[in-house]
């Protein structure tokens, strides 16, 4: 895992977002889209372009005037992430029990769930 931290009003979400969609597999036919740049220009990089599944989570959207409502942001957006990637629960990658707790994953979710869903894991078997 790789954090990446910059000052406030840094262009954290653009860099981000670039990032994502470098590596993201949802754009493996795109290297299109990095031509021209320096990170193209080196062969180690572009054989890694569209190679990742990625997983973009920002919090930058949630925003609010009352702790309650933050909360409620905070589970809407962790769900949303979820719902982007609702194709986890066919092809057998995760057991019941991980499919039972991914179904509880919802806007407004108890806060021991929403605590928990940062760290459920899919194991897919390659390292």
């Amino acid at each position: 895992m790789t954090l990446i931290t910059r000052p406030r009003r840094f262009g954290k979400p653009p860099n981000m977002s670039m990032t994502a969609c470098f590596f993201s597999n949802q754009f493996a036919d795109r290297g299109d889209l990095f031509e021209g740049l320096d990170i193209w220009n080196d062969e180690k990089y572009r054989q890694l372009q569209g190679t990742c599944p990625v997983i973009f989570l920002s919090f930058a959207g949630v925003k609010a005037d009352r702790y309650a409502d933050m909360e409620y942001r905070l589970t809407e957006t962790l769900s949303k992430l979820y719902e982007q990637n609702r194709y986890l629960l066919s092809g057998g990658l995760m057991s019941e029990n991980e499919i039972e707790y991914y179904n509880r994953i919802k806007p407004g979710m108890d806060k021991a769930v929403a605590t928990r869903s940062r760290r459920i894991h899919v194991c897919t078997g390659e390292s």
